[in-house]
């Protein structure tokens, strides 16, 4: 089971990664955490006020560390960006190296996501 020091790990290899830094720089106080409640079919999301809050099914086993790391950089990306999914926006986020097996992935995966209950626990 994934924790939320696996969250911040991710978005710290993210940073360096696609951001070169930049987001600790410019957003020193961007936090990441599990989802307190389910919220339909999000698998993520940003505000400025809570950060980035990643649903809690993603932490299951079965879960690819590459589809976790999408959600975690296209919610970086809306720090970044602004919440809109404009343009740049997309181009931006198929900049991410495994992009389209992540897309595959959650196509193909979509339902058992939905259907899987939280599991409890998190930290």
């Amino acid at each position: 089971m994934r924790s939320t020091a696996d969250l911040r790990e991710y978005l710290d290899a993210l940073d360096l990664c696609y951001f070169d830094g930049q987001l600790a720089e410019d957003y020193p106080e961007l936090g990441i955490r599990w989802m307190r409640a389910r919220t339909s079919a999000r698998f993520g999301q940003y505000s400025e006020a809570r950060g980035i809050e990643i649903s809690r099914v993603l932490a299951y086993p079965w879960v690819p560390p590459f589809f976790v790391l999408s959600v975690v950089y296209h919610e970086a990306l809306h720090a970044v960006i602004g919440l809109e999914h404009c343009y740049r926006f997309r181009q931006a986020e198929r900049a991410y190296a495994r992009w389209y097996e992540a897309s595959v992935w959650e196509h193909e995966n979509c339902a058992r996501l939905l259907a899987a209950e939280p599991p409890k626990g998190l930290r």
